[in-house]
């Protein structure tokens, strides 16, 4: 006999992904500081993930020692094969680049170093036309969903939510 309530089958984390995410981490790292909301935001994004991925103890805890000693990103660039997850790579140091509302001198640095190692080429091109398209329908979407409810919602959160649905991890409120 099944259990009708049973929870679904977790995705596995691919390499791309979880060096991805390693990547994003050294973000938070460029400035010399992890700053609460940066934390706050990984600790949201990781439960959430959670939920979604096959996440093992081994990940949870790299990305812990990774939240406290950043790592060199040039050794995990090179394991972010997927050119939709680099492009993601893009956009979520953005996020977190302004997440605490100052973009310092060695944040942009390492923006402009991963545009230039991943932002370019056609193929890349179209990967971050479709996904700037779909993040604003689901922006869109999620925006007028929320506005009666919490109308004084930074908007940067809804770009994150489309970010995060677009990985397939449940939304952050």
């Amino acid at each position: 006999m099944t259990n009708a309530s049973a929870q679904p089958a977790k995705r596995p984390i691919t390499d791309s992904m979880f060096n991805m995410w390693r990547a994003i981490i050294v973000m938070a790292h460029a400035d010399g500081v992890i700053h609460e909301k940066e934390q706050e935001f990984f600790d949201k994004v990781f439960a959430n993930m959670a939920r979604s991925y096959d996440l093992t103890p081994a990940h949870m805890d790299t990305f812990a020692k990774d939240l406290k000693v950043a790592q060199p990103i040039e050794a995990l660039l090179p394991k972010i094969t997927d050119p939709e997850l680099r492009s993601l790579l893009l956009y979520f140091s953005q996020v977190v680049a302004w997440i605490d509302g100052h973009l310092s001198p060695d944040e942009s640095e390492l923006l402009k170093k991963l545009h230039n190692a991943f932002g370019k080429g056609a193929e890349m091109g179209e990967v971050m036309a479709r996904i700037r398209q779909e993040m604003a329908d689901q922006m869109f979407k999620r925006r007028t969903d929320l506005q009666s409810q919490r109308p004084d919602r930074n908007p940067l959160f809804y770009a994150l939510d489309a970010l995060l649905i677009r990985l397939g991890i449940d939304l952050i409120d």
